[in-house]
């Protein structure tokens, strides 16, 4: 069958609307389309233009935007429903904005990020990274669009006065900086993007004819992806109260991205360049990759175009450990591979809520200083506490500690002098000439070893 065919995305459904030749019956294919993910575009249309919108259908307002008379769109982004929005973000015409996120909704921002784009594109983002109320790292980054290349300064305040020294100073390759040091990550993207294609909001995915483009059964499992990425995966990111949501939610409202199947890097699934709208899938894995894997593509993808980058200077996201890894993972498809307790923890960062409902676990570990208990003995009248003991910390499954206090467990090791009788010994302390049962070891997986909300 010949002549142009086009998939559109309405706010009901998808139709495959085929310009046939004469004598040609027509065809149309509707994949499934969740309404859910029906209703997430139509929220979308209504902010392009200024509205207030309950992207998640529960009947709670999420999101609002305005647009200013010269173009500017502001969003208010507030994940829970609870009237105190959580993001906010400005994006004017020619391209420069500025973004924020309030997770803990105490006025105090912890993550601010300024972008603009003349005389040459540059992004400043200051963040809180330990929850203490003040933002002690900022990280600079330049783009030299003629050489193609990425200038990344990363400061810290070691002392919150607001004096910032240098930590790391990098210059990589655009591409280097999105995964993809193995090759020239956007060799034979297409140049032909017309029709046929499908098109979803911004998202354009060109099929069929070479060059590049991708082939229309690439451009349908893609489709999927997408669909698996918006919903449930955005919904998920807005639940962990993560940047990223807002960052996705704000991008397809005001951007356009191009699609291509010409990736060719060794153990590169998708590289993406959020300036220029363009990303480039490597169709190989999409032979192979199950459609969980092909949705955390996306959605990892998608979080790029929304601006987030790897921050090491590899562009490897700390060998794929990093936030937008953990994101992509967990809320992409929740790979049965990964290791979706402590992806869970990961995205959600410092939000202690969402945090918790990824899994809490038990480590024994030494602590600072013993209780005052005097349980280790030596000679008449030599009584002391000890002098390491161990103590059951509940920590959240990404090993960061929760707020619970460590509870006391037993004495590890006893001073020089009182080496007679331990009463409360630890499984590793020395034996002593009195005969105590050592405590039992309180190292438990506990919710750490159950499935995260988003896997159930």
């Amino acid at each position: 069958m010949n002549g142009s065919l086009t998939v559109y995305l309405t706010l009901a459904l998808v139709l495959l609307v085929c310009s046939c030749q004469h004598g040609e019956d027509p065809t149309t294919a509707s994949p499934e389309i969740p309404p859910e993910f029906s209703h997430f575009l139509e929220s979308i249309a209504r902010l392009q233009h200024g509205a207030s919108v309950d992207l998640d259908g529960d009947g709670k307002l999420d999101a609002s935007s305005t647009v200013d008379a010269d173009g500017t769109f502001h969003l208010l982004f507030d994940a829970d429903g609870d009237g105190t929005p959580e993001y906010g973000s400005d994006e004017r015409p020619d391209g420069s904005g500025s973004s924020w996120t309030d997770r803990d909704q105490d006025h105090v921002r912890e993550w601010e990020e300024s972008h603009v784009v003349a005389p040459s594109p540059v992004e400043i983002t200051f963040e809180d990274e330990d929850g203490d109320g003040r933002k002690e790292t900022r990280v600079t980054e330049a783009f030299d669009e003629a050489r193609g290349t990425l200038h990344v300064v990363v400061e810290r305040d070691a002392t919150g006065g607001g004096s910032f020294s240098v930590v790391s100073d990098t210059l990589t390759s655009d591409e280097q900086r999105q995964g993809s040091d193995k090759c020239a990550g956007f060799a034979g993207f297409p140049t032909n993007v017309g029709d046929p294609a499908i098109h979803v909001a911004g998202v354009s995915i060109p099929f069929d004819g070479g060059g590049g483009r991708c082939t229309e059964k690439a451009a349908k499992r893609l489709l999927r992806a997408l669909v698996c990425a918006l919903f449930p995966g955005e919904d998920c990111l807005r639940h962990m109260q993560s940047p990223f949501a807002g960052e996705i939610l704000k991008t397809f409202a005001t951007k356009k991205v191009t699609i291509g199947c010409s990736l060719d890097c060794v153990d590169t699934r998708g590289v993406m360049r959020a300036r220029t709208g363009q990303m480039n899938i490597n169709a190989g894995y999409l032979l192979i990759d199950d459609d969980g894997e092909v949705c955390q593509t996306m959605l990892h993808e998608l979080i790029h175009w929304a601006g987030a980058r790897h921050k090491d200077a590899e562009g490897a996201g700390d060998d794929e450990t990093d936030r937008i890894y953990a994101c992509a993972r967990y809320c992409g498809g929740c790979r049965d591979d990964a290791t979706p307790n402590l992806d869970c923890a990961r995205c959600a960062g410092l939000n202690a809520l969402a945090k918790e409902e990824c899994g809490t676990k038990t480590e024994q570990e030494v602590g600072m200083s013993c209780p005052s208990y005097a349980l280790c003995h030596g000679g008449i009248f030599t009584n002391r506490p000890g002098e390491t003991c161990e103590f059951a910390v509940t920590k959240y499954c990404d090993d960061s500690d929760t707020a619970e206090v460590p509870e006391f467990v037993c004495v590890k090791d006893c001073p020089s002098d009182a080496q007679r009788c331990n009463d409360m010994p630890c499984e590793s302390s020395p034996p002593t000439s009195c005969t105590k049962p050592p405590a039992a070891d309180r190292t438990d997986l506990g919710s750490c070893g159950m499935p995260p909300p988003a896997c159930r």
